[in-house]
């Protein structure tokens, strides 16, 4: 999968994020990003954190070909750079973190 996802890198995934790489470690992909013309205050990266993990968590946890590989034990690494390469955050979806949304759907 990070082969044919690399084959096709870098593109713009929406207005301020570049997806630049994927790497694939045992049974994790890692998604290496940079988000672009955004000026992220320190006090706003939790926010934009948590926004984007529940984006990305929508997306794989219920898109066929992700939610499927997710089920067999994949796990997602998402890694967010800024332009200049400074490092901002990372975060990793798993199977739990599709069943925790269900869960919350379910309410």
């Amino acid at each position: 999968m990070s082969n044919e996802i690399n084959k096709n890198t870098s593109y713009q995934l929406d207005q301020f994020t570049f997806l630049d790489s994927t790497i694939a470690c045992k049974n994790t992909i890692v998604f290496k990003m940079t988000i672009f013309n955004v000026n992220i205050e320190d006090s706003e990266m939790g926010f934009v954190e948590n926004k984007l993990f529940l984006t990305a968590r929508n997306s794989i946890c219920t898109e066929e070909s992700t939610k499927e590989i997710i089920s067999k034990g994949a796990i997602f690494k998402n890694m967010y750079y800024e332009e200049n390469g400074k490092h901002l955050f990372s975060f990793t979806i798993d199977s739990k973190d599709c069943l925790e949304m269900l869960k919350d759907d379910s309410k």
